[in-house]
């Protein structure tokens, strides 16, 4: 029997509505997140500036000043009182998001930092660069506690599984790399993908990793015996980033024209288009706000029949 999306859909449908628009100045936004508790919005900017807005009311709340290259990559801190940022001026920034102030400059890559994540626990930062490390860091002091070396090009995304005791990284040498924190090893080098490795994820349950790639495949391994379980064929280019949605079967995408798109990986089915999104706005002026990172801030309706 052959799926076809009108089909699945009278079984399982998804779709977004409009929650709020933000009026932001024409230099905003490149990235936009909100913080965990779904009451700010913060979004990098092209003065290379992160500015945080009430989500509520829309009332802009710091804009927080420090790197002098574009902001590539920021993250809330599990607590949302910092915010961490990676920057093209070769630095990590941690910010006191009440006060609006630096409290932490992180250096020590040697070219432009693309990623940055937080641990579960808020402890630790890890970091991928153009440099083609990995490093991580104390949140606190902000020392390096540890470099890992191993990739050949650029390393595109980071993430720390939930427990922290594994990073994993998405490189341009077309490889996932599956790292221990505490020795600084690569356990394992998954080379499934034929082009640059765009992103590679735990799922919310770090049962499964996804990974998606310039080859137009989204990939979905055993988190555990990292063997591949699903390949899907993608008719779309997407960019660095992807959000495994917390129903463990929905990713959506951010696509190059500005639109978003929502893919069942089991199916390999997509769902839904939009032309609205999470990382530019096609005025550069207005952004709908959506909360990617809480299931409970969806605008995101499941009807079952």
């Amino acid at each position: 029997m052959i799926l076809t999306k009108s089909f699945f859909d009278m079984f399982w449908y998804k779709y977004f509505r409009e929650s709020k628009q933000f009026h932001m100045p024409t230099l905003c936004p490149q990235n936009v997140s909100f913080s965990p508790d779904g009451t700010k919005i913060a979004a990098s900017c092209n003065d290379d500036t992160i500015r945080i807005w009430e989500a509520k009311l829309g009332m802009e709340m710091q804009v927080l000043k420090g790197h002098s290259g574009q902001i590539h990559s920021f993250q809330f801190s599990p607590d949302g009182n910092l915010i961490v940022s990676g920057s093209a001026d070769k630095t990590i920034r941690i910010w006191d998001v009440r006060l609006g102030i630096e409290k932490k400059k992180l250096e020590g890559h040697s070219n432009e930092v693309t990623k940055v994540q937080f641990s579960s626990d808020g402890h630790s930062v890890v970091s991928g660069s153009s440099d083609k490390t990995i490093r991580i860091w104390d949140a606190v002091s902000g020392k390096q506690v540890k470099q890992l070396e191993g990739h050949s090009n650029v390393i595109n995304d980071v993430q720390f599984s939930m427990d922290g005791q594994i990073v994993l990284s998405a490189s341009n040498d077309n490889s996932i790399g599956v790292w221990d924190t505490k020795s600084g090893k690569r356990i394992q080098e998954l080379k499934t993908h034929s082009n640059h490795v765009l992103a590679a994820k735990f799922s919310p349950n770090n049962l499964r990793m996804v990974s998606c790639s310039k080859d137009m495949t989204i990939r979905i391994y055993d988190a555990i015996s990292r063997k591949e379980i699903t390949k899907t064929m993608l008719n779309f280019d997407v960019k660095k980033e992807f959000k495994f949605l917390p129903d463990e079967r929905t990713i959506m995408f951010y696509l190059e024209d500005g639109t978003i798109r929502l893919c069942d990986v089991k199916f390999g089915l997509q769902l839904q288009e939009g032309c609205l999104q999470e990382m530019f706005c096609i005025n550069k002026i207005t952004i709908t706000a959506f909360s990617f990172d809480l299931w409970a801030h969806y605008n995101f309706i499941k009807n079952d029949i």
